[in-house]
């Protein structure tokens, strides 16, 4: 990811359900709770805070 979402959404889609690939349990940030996602065969859809806390090198 190269900067910060303005609609505080990525989607990874490498990490798409699929018979391949296993299913995700937890996402995370430093310095942040859970995030709320959703794994479907799109790919991984994670929202994300509205700021970054702290310094992070994205």
């Amino acid at each position: 990811m190269l900067g910060w979402p303005s609609n505080n959404n990525t989607l990874i889609k490498k990490l798409a359900s699929s018979d391949l690939t296993g299913k995700v349990s937890e996402v995370k940030l430093p310095g942040n709770d859970k995030l709320s996602f959703q794994q479907s065969a799109e790919g991984l859809k994670i929202q994300l805070p509205e700021q970054m806390s702290g310094k992070m090198l994205l």
